[in-house]
């Protein structure tokens, strides 16, 4: 853990820090790292993924090689053991998937999919959209269904309909044609069904919204009754995929985008019965490739891996079966996790470094010049009643009534899958548990989920290079620090700050404060917006829009939370490593987004990842911070930054 925490030997020094910060504060670790052949990209988020990996990886070995002391141990270990045969999937082939294949091949008419599609949706196939359960935004005291555009394999619409991934659309027919050859298709009919597909998954994207559309919750929540939605989708038959869901009872759905529907209402019933096979054939191999034959999965790796994100080769099997299991039973593996990496100092220094950036954000919307005292105080109010958890949760998911097999990988899916998706169906218009975590144990992530006002931390993040309890509070405060004030600003960005503090969309500000918001938050926009990633490619201002706030939010109100910190333990200035503590704050900051990805997957991920790059992510906050300049005039030969943004900061 040491190699990949905060170190000052990751700094490039003869750079200067007014000309370029992010190669000052990285450039050794930039030039010293490359991108290994498995991965697209790698930073201080992967490489302590990387490193839980590695004890999650011991952790299923141990519950699949020796006697099971527990359900949770056993379910692990027969997880892991049929994920690893890979004998047997060679052998088998694509008898797995053949009891779905049947069922498609036997559909009589076009009339049969509504129920069709319920049936894949339980066990992962989510073939023209797809449904879920989360709580109702406008009344988050319940669980309800939402049903939301789909139906298409490629990352993003753009794929599809820009001129410039023209080519790669060819590839992607091939790629299809190559898995229905695999399948047992002849050449000219595997080539037929894959254009067939291809159709269909374009006509499909013309009416999707875009992914800063879709950031949009208020235009995404058109609740209906069922009465509407029969009236509205009869040819569709929205009512009978929600029986076969297993959802019979329920008196209305939040329909995300309904021109999108309106579309599947008259494209559905014109379809081709064998153009229709053909497509929900290929959606089954497609979600199944990494369960089935060497052939298969290669296959799916040569375009998806290779092509579309420029991964040089795949990721070792161990590390596919680990990622799947956490995916799938992340509970289970989560609790065995924890056991051996979390312990009780962790969880108060995390306790403690949560209060003090709540007490520095209140302290920073005290002092806001643009808002008035009414909104102030609700928003006051709001942060005071954001939830934290920190860890794992309180209580685990029982899994009891899950069994699994160590010699049938695509059954332990399906049972798996469906068990959750069981789960979340029968909780429609229930209450919602608020001790549910949308995360698992080891991830190396953090949220804020803005229809329970609540931030989670799990225990995965609670290590170097994001915590470590051996460090200065410069780069605690820096790097776990902001990112908790990143999530405490997710309650207050451009999308966060709509909730109110129960967590229903519904709005609580002035309509004057409300206006001066929105705009301070065109020009985050704006200065996002005209950042290059690489020659014609810029950062996608309004995507990225709600993250960028959070970005600078946070590393203001860490900022403050660590002077208050050293100021409280009568901390008396001190050079450490040759830096004050505020140089190293900053120093810290950008070192946690160093980081680096392949052309591929730089283009892939400005269509449709809501972060900026790490580049810019390590970079404008701290060179837009206020104090930044002050803190290192004297260690630089400039008299001023050579590229100045604007300070656009709103909290």
């Amino acid at each position: 853990m040491d190699k990949i925490g905060f170190s000052v030997k990751n700094m490039d020094r003869s750079v200067d820090p007014f000309g370029d910060f992010y190669s000052y504060s990285s450039g050794s670790w930039l030039k010293t790292h490359d991108i290994p052949k498995e991965k697209t990209r790698i930073g201080s988020f992967d490489e302590l993924y990387e490193a839980n990996m590695l004890i999650l990886k011991d952790i299923a070995e141990k519950c699949a090689n020796g006697k099971p002391d527990s359900h949770t141990e056993r379910l692990v270990g027969d997880f892991y053991s049929s994920y690893m045969n890979e004998n047997l999937a060679e052998r088998l082939k694509f008898k797995p998937v053949m009891p779905i294949m049947k069922k498609i091949r036997d559909m009589e008419s076009i009339e049969k999919i509504p129920s069709l599609l319920g049936e894949l949706a339980r066990i992962g196939v989510n073939a023209f959209f797809s449904s879920y359960v989360t709580s109702d935004i406008k009344n988050s005291e319940i669980y309800a269904l939402y049903t939301w555009q789909g139906g298409t394999s490629l990352p993003d619409r753009d794929y599809y309909l820009n001129p410039k991934f023209a080519e790669l659309r060819k590839e992607y027919v091939k790629h299809i044609k190559s898995v229905f050859t695999l399948y047992g298709s002849k050449p000219s009919y595997a080539m037929a069904d894959a254009k067939a597909v291809m159709d269909i998954e374009t006509e499909l994207a013309k009416v999707q919204r875009t992914n800063v559309e879709l950031r949009d919750d208020r235009k995404n929540y058109n609740k209906m009754t069922i009465k509407q939605i029969s009236s509205r989708y009869k040819k569709l038959g929205l009512e009978e995929y929600y029986k076969a869901l297993g959802a019979k009872s329920i008196s209305y759905a939040i329909i995300g985008q309904p021109e999108f529907f309106d579309k599947l209402e008259k494209m559905i019933p014109e379809l081709e019965l064998n153009k229709a096979k053909a497509y929900l054939t290929w959606l089954v191999l497609h979600t199944y490739s990494g369960l089935l034959h060497k052939a298969v999965y290669n296959e799916y790796f040569g375009f998806f891996g290779r092509k579309i994100s420029g991964q040089k080769s795949p990721r070792p099997r161990w590390k596919r079966g680990v990622s799947l299991i956490d995916y799938m039973i992340g509970e289970a593996l989560g609790a065995l996790y924890v056991k051996q990496n979390f312990d009780a100092k962790t969880k108060r220094k995390a306790d403690e470094l949560v209060a003090n950036v709540r007490s520095s954000f209140a302290e920073r919307i005290k002092k806001i010049d643009w808002m008035s005292e009414q909104t102030k105080k609700k928003a006051l109010d709001k942060l005071a009643s954001i939830n934290q958890k920190i860890g794992y949760p309180k209580k685990f998911r029982d899994y009891s009534k899950l069994l699994l097999k160590r010699d049938d990988l695509v059954r332990n899916f399906q049972m798996a899958y469906a068990f959750e998706f069981d789960r979340d169906i029968s909780r429609i218009g229930k209450p919602v548990d608020r001790n549910e975590w949308g995360m698992t144990p080891p991830t190396v992530n953090a949220y804020y989920n803005p229809s329970l006002n609540e931030i989670v931390f799990p225990a995965g993040i609670f290590q170097p290079p994001f915590f470590d309890a051996n460090k200065d509070d410069a780069v605690n405060y820096a790097c776990i620090g902001g990112v908790i004030g990143h999530e405490m600003t997710h309650g207050f960005d451009d999308q966060g700050s709509r909730y109110d503090k129960k967590g229903n969309l519904k709005g609580w500000w002035r309509k004057t404060d409300e206006n001066k918001f929105k705009s301070k938050a065109e020009k985050v926009a704006r200065l996002y917006g005209s950042l290059e990633v690489m020659p014609g490619l810029k950062v996608n201002g309004k995507l990225t829009l709600g993250e960028n706030i959070a970005d600078l939010g946070g590393i203001n109100i860490a900022f403050d939370a660590l002077k208050m910190a050293l100021k409280k333990s009568g901390y008396k200035e001190k050079l450490i490593d040759g830096f004050t503590q505020e140089q190293r704050f900053f120093i810290a900051w950008a070192q946690m987004y160093k980081g680096k990805a392949r052309p591929e997957e730089s283009k892939r991920l400005v269509l449709i990842d809501p972060h900026s790059p790490e580049k810019f992510r390590g970079l404008i906050p701290a060179i837009t911070h206020e104090s930044f300049q002050k803190e290192f005039k004297e260690l630089s030969k400039k008299r001023t930054i050579a590229t100045k943004h604007d300070n656009v900061n709103l909290w």
